[in-house]
């Protein structure tokens, strides 16, 4: 074997999975070398916070502000890997100052992708003008940044194809209108009143994906410029909207000129009147993906054909009084479903939780992946020998499971799946003691993968030990919440 020639060795590790690739690493020196160079590299990121002695030739990094973080150390880490770095996020970046930002920026000649969260601080002493970036073609800001600080950055950047930003003051609208005939990808978030229409009325000739964040009390959709609007980019292939309120006529809108459309989210706050609001979803025909959240009515769909292109539909965080009817009508609407997301926030105490598990488990059949989160009461009334042979076995295609479960008393549903077909189980939110009722699918002889994200940080290595010696084929993974551990410890599959 030790004969092979590298390029043959790359070609086999192209084929294992991160962590069999770690250990492949492990071997010998050529194999460390050989395992993480190349495209491989681009499968792992760095977490700053570590600081490692690694040689690596990172392309993805992250930093992200701890107690003990020092702004030295962060140049530290980014002198060491500038000539390999392409992507640069930065995590809690208030504590720099646009001076410090400029000092990291400066040495990534080859920065293709740059996201900023926790906004940095405008040095208002001294304002000196950023170098110009020509790799940087993704820049992503979140909602607390600074208005002028991200303004400077941008146009720092000349050839920007992705922007994510703001359009709260006339300057960021003035940057998009500057970067309009080039940006292929728009996320932008509507903070005041008054930059909406004057944002739409803009034209992006290259857009391909846009986000739109708009959750004010009274938004100001002007139907005619959102026409004009849709009409102008009927090339749009992923479109999101997030507002307390989307009137049926928008969606007919958008359904009527955005035929390319292959994923669509739509989240409101504020449940539509009229019957059926996404009647008119029939149109795009070659729709991928659908999510939903927000207030929804169970006549939704009323109207609306069969979608034969559509294998993705995610229902999360939203409030319904007849889930059955909608579960009912989304089994109309696609009948080739695949992949179900299913995590309502709020049910009517009637709600028959037996029937709505039942129908999600029979009417699916082609399921290969499916997301269930617990409500209240979801799992109290459940006949658990019924769940385990009338329920789980009817998906007989199912690969990928994911439950959420936040409360011991309901945990022991965990030992009636997954059953025989499923590969990767994803189990969400429980307590230490969820581990001592060792109720784990310990029959499974396929799962293959078993992530494990407990709610309590006190959860004692042992437990997990224990889990290893009942599942010794299965690769389990432990994730921790990010809002109870800190960044580095949340921060999972980072350093490899």
């Amino acid at each position: 074997m030790s004969d092979l020639p590298d390029e043959l060795w790359c070609t086999i590790f192209d084929y294992l999975d991160l962590v069999t690739l770690k250990d492949a690493s492990l071997v010998c020196r050529r194999w460390a070398d050989l395992t993480f160079s190349g495209k491989r590299m681009n499968r792992v990121a760095l977490d700053g916070c570590f600081f490692p002695e690694s040689n690596r030739n990172y392309r993805h990094v992250r930093l992200a502000y701890s107690l003990k973080t020092r702004f030295d150390d962060w140049c530290q880490v980014v002198r060491k890997y500038s000539p390999s770095i392409v992507t640069l996020e930065i995590e809690m970046c208030s504590f720099i100052t646009s001076l410090e930002l400029q000092t990291l920026l400066a040495h990534l000649p080859s920065l293709y992708h740059l996201t900023i969260r926790n906004g940095f601080k405008e040095c208002t002493e001294s304002i000196i003008p950023y170098e110009l970036l020509p790799t940087l073609k993704y820049l992503s800001f979140d909602k607390n940044q600074d208005s002028s600080a991200a303004v400077r950055l941008c146009m720092a950047a000349p050839n920007l194809e992705c922007l994510h930003m703001n359009c709260t003051a006339a300057r960021e609208l003035d940057v998009y209108r500057h970067f309009s005939g080039q940006l292929k990808l728009v996320y932008v978030a509507f903070l005041t009143p008054n930059f909406y229409n004057p944002f739409m009325e803009l034209n992006f000739p290259c857009l391909e994906e846009l986000s739109i964040y708009e959750m004010l009390d009274e938004p100001e959709y002007d139907l005619e410029t959102s026409q004009e609007f849709f009409r102008r980019h009927t090339s749009l292939r992923r479109l999101s909207i997030k507002s307390h309120f989307i009137p049926n006529s928008l969606i007919q809108i958008i359904t009527g000129y955005c035929d390319q459309l292959t994923h669509l989210s739509l989240n409101f706050r504020i449940p539509t009147r009229d019957g059926g609001t996404f009647g008119s979803l029939s149109q795009l025909t070659g729709l991928k993906y659908l999510k939903l959240e927000g207030y929804l009515e169970s006549d939704i769909f009323q109207g609306c054909n069969a979608m034969h292109s559509l294998e993705t539909i995610e229902v999360g965080e939203f409030h319904l009084f007849f889930p059955v009817e909608l579960l009912h009508k989304l089994y109309t609407v696609a009948p080739r479903l695949t992949c179900l997301k299913y995590e309502p926030n709020w049910l009517p105490d009637t709600t028959d939780n037996d029937l709505v598990l039942r129908y999600i488990f029979s009417s699916f059949p082609k399921l290969t992946r499916l997301t269930l989160s617990e409500y209240p009461g979801m799992w109290r009334e459940l006949d658990y020998l019924k769940f385990e042979r009338y329920y789980i076995d009817k998906l007989r295609k199912l690969r990928e499971f994911e439950v959420r479960c936040w409360s011991t008393k309901t945990c022991k549903i965990y030992k009636y799946f997954p059953r025989n077909n499923v590969r990767y189980l994803e189990i969400i939110g429980h307590d230490p003691l969820f581990y001592k009722h060792k109720v784990l699918p310990l029959h499974h002889n396929k799962l293959q993968r078993l992530i494990l994200v407990p709610c309590d940080r006190n959860d004692s290595e042992s437990s997990f030990e224990w889990v290893h010696r009942l599942l010794p084929k299965t690769r389990i993974y432990v994730r921790r919440s990010v809002w109870l551990e800190n960044l580095h410890q949340a921060c999972y599959g980072g350093l490899v």
